[in-house]
């Protein structure tokens, strides 16, 4: 039976304000860097440093079981959540249907799908990540900037029932613009799938609020261009034609900030433990039921909790 649930209130003094100084409140209702690379700046940078090498901590070089178990129980619950929504969008998962990873990195994604017999593909800036993890992917990808990319993709008359983008809206210039390209290459019965940093979440303000943390430590990297929630995440949607069929948050580490003993952001030597903290209490969630898992990650979501956020959209229906 479908539950019903009374409307989410957001406490008054959590109220999102334009009281940051790095960051300006657009009118979608969420933040954007005020300083930001220039296009040159940001394209050399994504080719040559964030996506080739691991010195940055990008990647890592290989992963411990532990990790590799979380890796693929978010997986295993993006997939019962997609083939949920291809339903709702008119399209039966039970019947073939492809997939499209925008910045498939690693391509762990990308696998799961491919031995599932779902035709998949996979562009990234850089393609070093796939090599080293995944390279009999390599003939499923394309290297290049998804802003060229799609256009070209789209006027070749390619066309996915999934479009899944991970951390990357909140890292291009014109958030608006590059859901207008990932629409290119989608039908209307396609569904595009979107995860993003929560920043300036309801955890992060609060304690910003009550001197817990002493500055926005999140804003580390100027390619980091916009900083969602889930409230302007949608109405940035809505502006661009599509309408919102599910979310949900996930990976829930920052509830570490609330004990001062593993608060990452001021102490970051504890930074590992908090995060193998989150890793094992996800995994241990998946084990018992994945399915239940996501349902406690919608309300979650809904609540304004979550290190990230993922949206599930469709093109809004004539």
């Amino acid at each position: 039976m479908e539950r019903k649930w009374p409307e989410v209130k957001t406490p008054e003094e959590w109220e999102k304000k334009d009281i940051y100084k790095p960051v300006f409140l657009n009118r979608y209702g969420y933040y954007e860097l005020r300083k930001q690379n220039t296009p040159e700046e940001r394209g050399k940078n994504f080719e040559e440093n964030y996506f080739q090498n691991y010195a940055g901590q990008t990647y890592a070089k290989q992963y411990p079981e532990n990790e590799l178990t979380f890796i693929k129980n978010k997986i295993e619950e993006r997939e019962l959540v997609i083939r949920e929504n291809l339903e709702k969008a008119g399209k039966n998962p039970e019947d073939d249907y492809s997939l499209l990873d925008i910045g498939c990195g690693e391509g762990f994604l990308l696998k799961h799908f491919h031995d599932r017999g779902v035709k998949v593909k996979g562009i990234d800036f850089g393609v070093y990540a796939l090599e080293h993890f995944h390279p009999e992917l390599l003939s499923c990808f394309e290297q290049g900037d998804m802003e060229k990319l799609l256009p070209q993709m789209a006027a070749r008359g390619e066309c996915y029932d999934v479009v899944n983008a991970d951390r990357v809206l909140d890292m291009v210039p014109d958030a608006g613009r590059g859901v207008e390209r990932m629409k290119e290459v989608m039908a209307e019965h396609s569904i595009l799938v979107i995860k993003v940093a929560n920043n300036y979440s309801n955890i992060q303000r609060m304690l910003l609020a009550d001197g817990e943390m002493k500055e926005e430590y999140w804003l580390d990297d100027p390619d980091h261009t916009g900083y969602f929630n889930r409230e302007g995440l949608i109405a940035l949607m809505e502006d661009h034609g599509m309408e919102c069929l599910d979310f949900y948050g996930d990976t829930f580490v920052d509830l570490q900030l609330l004990n001062p003993y593993s608060n990452y952001y001021e102490k970051p030597e504890t930074g590992h433990a908090a995060h193998q903290t989150a890793v094992r209490m996800e995994n241990l969630l998946h084990e018992i039921s994945p399915e239940r898992t996501v349902e406690v990650y919608r309300l979650l979501g809904e609540m304004g909790f979550g290190r990230e956020i993922v949206g599930v959209f469709r093109k809004k229906r004539k």
